[in-house]
């Protein structure tokens, strides 16, 4: 991490779940999340896929999605660790679909230089984390 005055450059994961519908095909943020690491990105997408599509999706697509959250995991795993994006897709009935996407980015995580991230202010050492 390089630390400029009151910034620090962070790797991170962007995750995004999407919806797109035939009718204009126009994606749809559905959720918009970062995440501080690989781990993290998956295990979200992983609870979004099973929360977001059993329900909606045909009874093929929901196997392909279980086998996924179950097994293909792995895949984004190795794709996101050379550092490509990766996507997961899931038809649901009357051709829309649900993108679930990760891909690794770098931003700026701004900090106030007297008061590290790890460290709460003085009027707030009473309180916990």
């Amino acid at each position: 991490m390089a630390r400029l005055a009151g910034a620090t450059l962070t790797v991170g994961y962007w995750c995004e779940a999407l919806l797109r519908r035939p009718q204009d095909g126009n994606p749809k943020p559905l959720a918009l999340s970062m995440m501080p690491d690989v781990e993290c990105a998956i295990r979200l997408t992983r609870l979004r896929l099973r929360g977001d599509s059993p329900f909606a999706a045909t009874p093929a697509e929901l196997e392909r999605a279980l086998q996924w959250i179950e097994f293909g995991w792995i895949q984004a795993l190795g794709a996101l660790g050379r550092g490509e994006p990766y996507c997961f897709t899931v038809v649901l009935p009357r051709g829309a679909q649900l993108e679930l996407s990760i891909r690794q980015v770098r931003y700026l995580a701004l900090t106030d230089p007297a008061h590290p991230a790890h460290e709460l202010p003085p009027a707030h050492k009473g309180l916990t984390a």
